[in-house]
């Protein structure tokens, strides 16, 4: 009798303490959840706000050339980087409604966890890849006659150097958030791809087309394997960097 009153007592005392500990972690918890609740909220609205600026932007720079008050290259400048920076905007809007930012980071592929020497190494075989292909296709007109005008040297040629900068570094990035890190997932890698190109069909240059869709293959399938953008961004970056820098050597600037 006495040991089950014991036994009795410590569960009863057990039972005092664990609600104690749980009343005193109650305020803390629900002050944690305000604030995280309130955190999501602002990382929300922010970027409805940054989706609404950017289309803005870049419907207006359309507006304003058609209406004579800016120049083709100024409004193709505003219109361009406005878009770009659209992408990732409506992305991170549409993410926000369920997810924290960690949670978006991983989701897209972009989080700590997804940073590693053999995604660097991914990321450079992708771009040696489309390097050959590129050559592959010169090399194809160059033995059929066949030539496959490119407009890009002169598309860049005119735009400001921090328009180029902008191309390099920035607009990479965004595009992987949306096309892969976002799109590969929900619609596959073949219609993202063709998308992308869809969208690099202002070059009016089959070349171009061509080797955007392949590149969003490639890059569609990388992400799909090792679940990070790392990859095909620094590809992407590489790719940009070099047609910057091969337009320099024929502006003769380098």
């Amino acid at each position: 009798m006495q040991s089950n009153f014991n036994k009795k007592s410590n569960k009863k005392g057990k039972k005092s303490t664990t609600n104690a500990i749980i009343k005193n972690k109650s305020p803390g918890t629900s002050s944690k959840l305000f604030i995280q609740a309130k955190q999501s909220n602002i990382l929300k609205y922010f970027f409805y706000a940054c989706t609404i600026i950017t289309l803005i932007v870049t419907i207006l720079s359309i507006d304003l050339f058609a209406n004579g008050v800016l120049s083709m290259v100024d409004a193709e400048v505003y219109s361009s980087i406005a878009f770009s920076l659209f992408l990732p905007s409506i992305v991170f809007a549409y993410l926000a409604r369920k997810h924290n930012f960690s949670q978006i980071l991983n989701e897209l592929g972009l989080s700590k966890n997804h940073i590693s020497v053999k995604f660097f190494v991914y990321g450079i075989l992708l771009f040696l890849i489309i390097l050959m292909l590129e050559i592959g296709l010169s090399l194809f007109s160059y033995i059929t006659g066949i030539p496959l005008p490119t407009n890009v040297g002169k598309i860049l040629s005119g735009m400001p150097l921090y328009f180029l900068i902008f191309s390099v570094f920035i607009a990479p990035l965004n595009e992987e958030i949306a096309f892969r890190g976002f799109l590969v997932n929900r619609i596959g890698i073949v219609a993202s791809a063709l998308i992308f190109a869809i969208l690099h069909a202002g070059y009016s240059s089959i070349v171009e087309g061509l080797g955007a869709f392949i590149f969003g293959l490639l890059a569609g399938y990388v992400f799909k394997k090792t679940k990070s953008l790392y990859p095909s961004l620094i590809a992407h970056i590489i790719v940009n960097l070099l047609a910057v820098i091969a337009l320099f050597v024929l502006m003769g600037i380098i």
